[in-house]
C-alpha cells in the first residue's frame, strides 16, 4: 500500500515536470517569435528604401506679370498762396475754369502797397541827390587836398560822407524793390496753362500772409504713382509700356514708365513708380484710382521646379533633394509660377534633382529608389 502511494505521488510530480516544460517552451518559442519579428522589422526600416517620383531642376524662362494699384496726378501742379496780407478785392476764376500763363487770378487791394512803392520812390529820390552831392564834394576835396589847399581832416571827412551817401543810396534803392515787388504780389497768376482745381478765397475775406487761395494742375500729363513690392527692384525698366485700369466707365489706357525710385521705403517695403499719360484731350480727371498690369521682360535660365515637388510646413516652403541615394529636406525661396512650373529664387541649383511623388514618408538620409515621375510634371 504504501508502495502505491509513492508511486502515485512521483507519477503526479513528472506529469507536473512535464507540464511545466512544456510551458515554458512554448513561452521560449513566442519569445524568440516576437524578437525574431522585432529584428526583421528594425532591419526592414534600416535597409529598405522608398522608391519616389523625380524631376530635375530645369532652366526656364519665365515673364514676370504683377498687378498694383495707385493714384493718377498732375504731373504739373502748383498750390498758389498770398505773398501779402490784405483784403482780396477780386477772385477772377472757379474751380474748373481753364487759364492761361500769366492771367489774373486774384486781386488784393492794392492802395497801402502803392503808397507804401511812392514813399520809398520818395526816398530813393533823396538818396540819389545826396550820393550826388556827396560825391562832387569828395572829387572837389581830393582835389584841393592834392593841391595843398585842404587838410587831410577835410578829406577824411569828405570820403566819410559820400561812402554814407553811398550807402544810404543802396538802401533807399532795396526798400523801394521790396515796395515794388509787394504791390505786384497783391496780384496772383496763372504760374502755367491749367484748370482751377480749388478756389480758397472769397472777394472781402482777408488774406494772411503764405495762406492757401487757389490751385491749378496742367492734366494734359498725368503720371500714376505706384508703390511697387521690393522684389521687383531693379527690374522696372524706364519707357516700360504699362497697362491701366480703372473701377468706372473709363477704358483703359497705356502709358510708360518715366520715373522709378532708386531707393526702398522701409516701412513698407516697397518703391515709387511713375507711369505717364498722355491726356491732353482730357479723357482722364486726375486723382483717379487705378491698376497697373505689369509686364515685365523674361528671366531666361532660371531654376525651375514642379509646383507638386513643394511642401509647406510652418509657413515654409520645403522640396526633398536626391543626392547619393539619399532624400535630405531643403527650405527654398520661391519666384514667379508659369503653369506647374514655379521659378526658385533661391536654394536649388539646375541639375538637381528633386522628389515630385512619393515624400510624404520621408526624413532626412531616408535613403530612396528614384524613377522618373509620370504624373507629367517633369
Amino acid at each position: 500500500m504504501i508502495k502505491r502511494t509513492r508511486f502515485l505521488r512521483i507519477r503526479q510530480f513528472g506529469t507536473t515536470l512535464l507540464l511545466a516544460g512544456l510551458l515554458f517552451g512554448l513561452s521560449a518559442c513566442g519569445s524568440k517569435k516576437e524578437d525574431s519579428s522585432n529584428n526583421q522589422q528594425t532591419t526592414a526600416f534600416r535597409s529598405d528604401t522608398a522608391t519616389v517620383g523625380t524631376a530635375q531642376v530645369k532652366g526656364k524662362s519665365f515673364r514676370r506679370k504683377f498687378n498694383v494699384t495707385g493714384t493718377l496726378v498732375a504731373k504739373k501742379r502748383a498750390e498758389l498762396r498770398t505773398q501779402v496780407g490784405g483784403r482780396i478785392t477780386h477772385v477772377y476764376v472757379d474751380i474748373g475754369d481753364h487759364v492761361h500763363k500769366g492771367d489774373l487770378l486774384l486781386q488784393i487791394r492794392q492802395v497801402d502797397y502803392k503808397l507804401t512803392l511812392e514813399q520809398a520812390q520818395a526816398n530813393l529820390s533823396r538818396a540819389q541827390a545826396q550820393y550826388k552831392n556827396a560825391k562832387q564834394n569828395k572829387t572837389r576835396i581830393d582835389g584841393l587836398y592834392k593841391a595843398g589847399s585842404a587838410t587831410a581832416q577835410q578829406k577824411d571827412q569828405a570820403d566819410a560822407a559820400y561812402e554814407q551817401a553811398k550807402a544810404g543810396l543802396m538802401q533807399a534803392k532795396a526798400a523801394r524793390d521790396n515796395a515794388k515787388q509787394k504791390l505786384d504780389d497783391t496780384t496772383i497768376r496763372a504760374p502755367f496753362d491749367g484748370y482751377i482745381t480749388k478756389r480758397l478765397m472769397l472777394p472781402g475775406e482777408f488774406a494772411s500772409v503764405g495762406e492757401s487761395a487757389l490751385e491749378i494742375k496742367d492734366l494734359s500729363v498725368l503720371e500714376a504713382e505706384m508703390d511697387v513690392p521690393e522684389r521687383y527692384s531693379g527690374s522696372v525698366p524706364k519707357g516700360l509700356p504699362v497697362q491701366l485700369t480703372f473701377l468706372n466707365q473709363y477704358k483703359p489706357i497705356t502709358g510708360k514708365v518715366s520715373q522709378v525710385n532708386p531707393s526702398i521705403d522701409t516701412s513698407s517695403r516697397t518703391f515709387m513708380v511713375k507711369i505717364r499719360v498722355d491726356n491732353r484731350n482730357n479723357r482722364i480727371p486726375a486723382g483717379m484710382f487705378c491698376s497697373a498690369n505689369f509686364d515685365l521682360p523674361a528671366l531666361k535660365n532660371q531654376p525651375a521646379i514642379p509646383q507638386d515637388a513643394i511642401d509647406q510646413q510652418e509657413g515654409r516652403s520645403i522640396v526633398w533633394v536626391i543626392r547619393n541615394g539619399k532624400a535630405y529636406s531643403q527650405e527654398i525661396q520661391e519666384g514667379q509660377s508659369s503653369g506647374n512650373w514655379v521659378m526658385i529664387n533661391n536654394g536649388l541649383k539646375i541639375g538637381e534633382t528633386v522628389a515630385v511623388s512619393g515624400k510624404s514618408i520621408l526624413i532626412d538620409g531616408y535613403p530612396v529608389n528614384t524613377k522618373p515621375d509620370t504624373s507629367g510634371n517633369s
